[in-house]
């Protein structure tokens, strides 16, 4: 199944699975060379002020979502600075508060705003138009499940769709999940030197590496 992904998709899958290993190794490497991080400082904050660390990060993700900006280094960032429950939860409310965000005003603004805002749009998503159309909850969690999509421009990109404002918010809660998992237990490596914890996230990614071809014959 896995070689009915194109050459440029593979590439993707695997430069984020890379992605995910260099923030791991970096990670060792501060820990291991400098005694007191900036990472470390930004804990020991969050445990004194329990309220204003985890605020801070729910409103710098969500803005970055909103914005169109690749929220993935704030999820991996999340598994060295929060309790995995923390994390997960943190990252899934910030993203959805961004997303949601992103589809109102894309839907209020238009295509117009849309096109200057993005420049160029995904031509793989253009082919899944009729299929958001027919199936568009299962269509939508697919978009959201395969991490190669960028996610924080389909925000802007479904929100020209008919989906209803509800089936956009629980396909996309369900469908982000698997990948938040991803980094933030890449994260959680990085600090807790637990090499089953990176390995469980490659193998995230790689089950949806499987999944994408299925998606892409449902066309």
């Amino acid at each position: 199944m896995i070689e009915d992904i194109n050459s440029k998709d593979k590439k993707r899958f695997i430069s984020l699975i890379a992605i995910l290993i260099v923030f791991v190794v970096l990670g060792l490497i501060l820990a291991s060379y400098i005694n007191d991080t900036p990472i470390e400082k930004i804990r020991r904050l969050s445990d004194r002020h329990i309220l204003i660390v985890p605020a801070l990060f729910l409103i710098s993700y969500a803005l970055l979502s909103l914005f169109a900006i690749p929220t993935w280094p704030l999820a991996v960032l999340s598994g060295i600075l929060f309790t995995f429950p923390i994390a997960l939860l943190l990252t899934t409310l910030g993203a959805i508060v961004g997303a949601t965000g992103a589809f109102g005003l894309s839907r209020k603004l238009g295509r117009n705003f849309v096109a200057g805002l993005i420049k160029k749009r995904d031509a793989r998503l253009e082919r899944y138009d009729k299929l958001i159309e027919e199936h568009p909850f299962t269509t939508v969690f697919l978009l959201r499940l395969i991490p190669i999509f960028p996610s924080n421009i389909v925000n802007y990109l479904l929100g020209l769709t008919k989906v209803t404002l509800s089936t956009f918010i629980i396909a996309t809660t369900l469908g982000f999940i698997p990948s938040e998992i991803a980094f933030i237990l890449a994260g959680r490596s990085s600090y807790s030197l637990n090499p089953y914890e990176l390995l469980l996230a490659i193998v995230i990614i790689l089950i949806t590496a499987l999944i994408y071809p299925m998606f892409k014959r449902m066309r």
